[in-house]
């Protein structure tokens, strides 16, 4: 019962307090009552405090009041049009709009319009703006209407002209900004009035109201050239002077940049949905964004935007982005990019980009890229990139390219030519070379691979590497710690041979030529093989050798080979020699139409245990043995 009568009395207070929140909310301004005891407080300090106890913001020209004149005022329970009598005497027009009071000057001390007609159409306003520190004119600051959006700037001097076309006779908000300086508000009468005087604070002063530019605001329409020829001046002016005007518009048409429903503040501007008949310069879009040749975009864009010839962001990027020629992104894509020729973006990239010719970025990429030609990832992570001629990229899972690949850290890597990594994990396959630190996995290439470390296989026509796990086959393989032996021999047919092997225990090449130095017997024979050594501890080995030799009896022309299968133990009792002995069968099979010079042998068998004649060749087959020295 007690925690029920908790609840409600909880529940009671909660009402009472929105019921008295709304009831403040909806009382004017001037009759709100406050509470305040200040004492050599500064002035724009002392509004502040006003505006706290009442629960409202003020609007005003700070050229108008002097901020550090010092106040001291005390006030119990006073309504707020009391504490401003008490404060500025008669001095001021206090208007309210919204949860905003306006301190203007009244209508007999005008500030500055002329009329432009005596039709009320409009009225011209006129004035300089000025850093209220200093007192210096200041050029080029961005000066509009709040309401109809018209804009122009000041000059070199710091003087604007801003025609009000069909004003109504109320007055008009002037908005004034500069880049590094506060913006300021002021209303101006539809009288006749005098030139304004404007003065803005430096952003710095004070430190607490400075307003910090957003990531997305990047100067890419000051740095790039081709913005001059895209974009109209008082665009790019607005867009460097005016941080953001608040709120999300719906929607914008623009035929060209500057020419449109918001005109030159478009570039300050975010819309659902932009139309760009030709091309258009906004703010950024949280919609859809259709340009007929380009769009161009101050901030973030986040929908869909598409254009016949190019997409420029400043800022970031979510969702799909499709371009005819080229999409520029100075910020983070979230999403798909598509374009005929070029993507590129100078930050981060998570998502996909897919173009004809060339896929570009700056920072860190997380997916895919797809392009014609060339795919550029500088600080990549879990990428796949396809091109049609090279990826180049930090970190990625896989590459695939009709030429070339080249990678720090990489997956998989398929190349027409070349792979380069200075890590893979999987594996490497090029129609000419694979280089890459280390490998765990394969290299497979058509020509040569070079590896330092290999945690598995190479297969190719040249194998290069300081070590291997697995198997290096090709034609040539030099591991730096594998096998690398001379050997000096003598077998049933050739009494001396010569011969190197190298590679692993896996697999081995062997390169041999052979002489038989006996008057009348002579023969001389060139042969490769290859094969594997079973290890028996570190001493012992046998080793299972396939080698064939060419044969020369003294005739070139006549076509004799020989094929060698021999199993050989041997006996390491040094770090740098070994012994070795052991069988082999052979078979010899050469033109029987071609007679042998008559210092030579008559045939290489020295016994055969059958022999065969087939279309003018003769086939010898016997068992044979093998002895010999091995030198490290």
């Amino acid at each position: 019962m007690k925690t029920s009568l908790h609840t409600l009395r909880f529940v009671l207070c909660a009402l009472l307090l929105v019921v008295f929140s709304n009831a403040r909310a909806q009382q004017s301004i001037l009759q709100r009552r406050i509470t305040m005891d200040v004492k050599n407080l500064a002035l724009d300090k002392t509004l502040d405090v006003i505006a706290l106890q009442g629960n409202f913001s003020f609007s005003y020209n700070a050229a108008i009041l002097r901020g550090d004149s010092l106040v001291t005022l005390r006030a119990i329970d006073q309504p707020v049009a009391q504490v401003m009598k008490m404060l500025f005497r008669e001095r001021f027009v206090f208007t309210e709009k919204g949860n905003h009071l306006i301190i203007t000057q009244p209508v007999n001390k005008p500030l500055a319009a002329a009329p432009k007609k005596k039709n009320n159409t409009g009225y011209l306003v006129t004035g300089y703006v000025t850093d209220i520190s200093t007192g210096t004119r200041l050029a080029y600051a961005s000066v509009y209407d709040t309401a109809s959006l018209t804009t122009t700037y000041s000059d070199s001097n710091g003087f604007f002209k801003l025609f009000l076309k069909n004003a109504p006779a109320s007055p008009a908000s002037i908005a004034v900004s500069k880049r590094d300086y506060l913006d300021t508000v002021i209303v101006v009468e539809p009288v006749n009035m005098q030139q304004l005087q404007i003065g803005l604070s430096p952003e710095s002063l004070p430190v607490a109201l400075a307003v910090t530019a957003s990531p997305g605001e990047l100067p890419f329409f000051e740095e790039r050239r081709w913005m001059r020829y895209a974009t109209t001046y008082r665009q790019r002016l607005a867009a460097r002077n005016i941080h953001d005007l608040t709120g999300l518009r719906y929607s914008q048409v623009s035929f060209v940049p500057g020419f449109g429903t918001s005109g030159a503040l478009s570039s300050t501007m975010t819309y659902r949905f932009s139309l760009n008949v030709v091309g258009g310069f906004t703010g950024g879009v949280d919609g859809v964004e259709i340009g007929g040749v380009f769009n161009i975009n101050r901030n973030n864009v986040k929908g869909f935007q598409a254009a016949g010839f190019m997409n420029a962001v400043g800022g970031n990027m979510l969702g799909a982005q499709l371009a005819g020629f080229m999409n520029l992104n100075y910020g983070k894509v979230y999403g798909i990019q598509g374009a005929g020729f070029l993507n590129l973006c100078r930050d981060t990239v998570s998502g996909g980009q897919l173009a004809g010719f060339l896929n570009f970025s700056n920072v860190t990429t997380d997916g895919f890229q797809g392009a014609g030609f060339l795919n550029v990832a500088k600080q990549s992570q879990n990428t796949i990139q396809a091109a049609g001629f090279l990826n180049v990229a930090d970190t990625v899972l896989v590459q695939a390219a009709g030429f070339a690949n080249v990678a720090r850290t990489s997956g998989p890597q398929i190349a027409g030519f070349s792979n380069t990594a200075k890590t893979v994990k999987g594996i490497q396959a090029a129609g000419f070379i694979n280089t890459a630190k280390t490998v765990t996995g394969a290299q497979v290439a058509g020509f040569i691979n070079v590896a330092k470390n290999v945690k598995g296989s190479q297969i190719g026509f040249i194998n290069v590497a300081d070590s291997v796990s697995g198997v290096s086959v090709g034609f040539l393989s030099f591991v730096k710690n594998g096998i690398h032996e001379f050997e000096i021999s003598s077998n049933e047919a050739v009494a001396v041979n010569l011969a190197f092997r190298t590679g692993t225990h896996h697999f081995y090449n062997v390169f041999s030529a052979g002489v038989h130095p006996v008057p009348g017997q002579y023969v001389l024979t060139v042969g490769y093989g290859v094969g594997h050594r079973f290890l028996f501890g570190e001493k012992s080995a046998l080793d299972l050798d396939l080698t064939g030799y060419q044969v020369y009896l003294g005739k070139f022309y006549q076509n004799n080979s020989q094929g060698r299968l021999q199993l050989s133990y041997s006996f390491k009792p040094g770090k740098h020699i070994s012994f070795f002995a052991g069988a082999s069968y052979n078979v010899n099979v050469y033109d029987s139409t071609v007679l042998p010079e008559a210092s030579f042998a008559g045939q290489l068998a020295p016994w055969t245990t059958q022999s065969y004649t087939q279309n003018d060749y003769k086939i010898n087959l016997w068992p044979g043995f093998q002895a010999g020295i091995r030198l490290f």
